[in-house]
């Protein structure tokens, strides 16, 4: 007698399930983490805890560039393939669903594949958005080319703004899921997520720093001004409208408006003046 589908999904289940346990088991040692069910943050009966994190697992190692699957392997091209499918799935979901609601099982149906496959390459759902929101951040370092050596006096000093609010903005709007969950977790006090957080803004805090304090020596700006609190606070407040870019529109402002009104503050916090246009 052929067995009903609820038996079939219940039996694949456990195979795939026994499959993933296989692997932890052998890899674990290698890799120095707790010995805790891999499943728990997926949807199978059998969850009972959690992996212990250091560091997302999986990644490019070193100086090399090559891919390692978590028990030290080199993925070869197909793996390659495997893991950054995984990775825009997850950040597809990412998109449209809570961070907390997103399970190691969906990741990996949505990218064709089981999730003993998924966890040859994560720890879990967590390792593979830091291994996301460690991607982001390298981008985010490249924002510092829209301050650094760049003139602030009459026209530049406009345009410079511009280009900085711009720049920030169209950076939050491609990566406003994976830094919604940077946010989260920074909040919450995880110092990972923290640190991610930081590296992103301080690639444009420090050059506007920097910025401050050549108008000073050049005594276009005052010197009881404290640079590093002016580019702080101009940072964080552009980090705070560009993850509410859609916010405003419940007080009834354009989107189109907010750019000029934006580039204005900022140019009116590093140079004191208004600006040349």
């Amino acid at each position: 007698m052929r067995p009903g589908r609820a038996t079939r999904k219940k039996r694949n289940s456990i195979n795939a399930y026994a499959r993933a346990e296989t692997d932890r088991k052998r890899i674990a040692p290698l890799q120095g983490i707790a010995l805790f069910t891999p499943y728990a943050l997926g949807r199978s009966p059998f969850a009972v805890g959690q992996i212990a994190l250091g560091s997302p697992l999986g990644k490019l190692t070193g100086m090399t560039g090559q891919v390692r699957t978590v028990d030290g392997r080199v993925a070869g091209r197909r793996g390659q393939a495997t893991r950054q499918k995984l990775l825009d799935c997850l950040s597809e979901m990412l998109s449209s669903s809570p961070y907390r609601d997103v399970k190691v099982i969906d990741v990996a149906r949505k990218a064709g594949t089981s999730p003993a496959t998924f966890y040859q390459y994560f720890p879990d759902v967590e390792g593979a958005v830091l291994e996301l929101a460690e991607e982001m951040a390298k981008e985010g370092a490249g924002l510092t080319e829209l301050v650094g050596g760049r003139s602030w006096v009459g026209k530049a000093g406009w345009q410079a703004s511009e280009e900085l609010v711009d720049g920030f903005l169209d950076f939050w709007r491609r990566h406003d899921a994976i830094l919604r969950v940077v946010d989260l977790g920074a909040a919450e006090g995880d110092k990972r997520f923290y640190k991610i957080r930081m590296k992103v803004l301080s690639s444009v805090t420090n050059s506007l720093t920097d910025a401050v304090k050549e108008l000073q020596s050049k005594g276009r700006v005052d010197k009881d001004v404290s640079p590093g609190a002016v580019a702080g606070s101009l940072v964080v407040m552009l980090a705070g409208v560009a993850s509410h870019q859609k916010g405003f529109t419940t007080w009834g402002v354009k989107q189109a408006e907010i750019r000029p009104n934006l580039a204005l503050l900022v140019h009116l916090g590093i140079t004191g003046k208004k600006p040349v246009r």
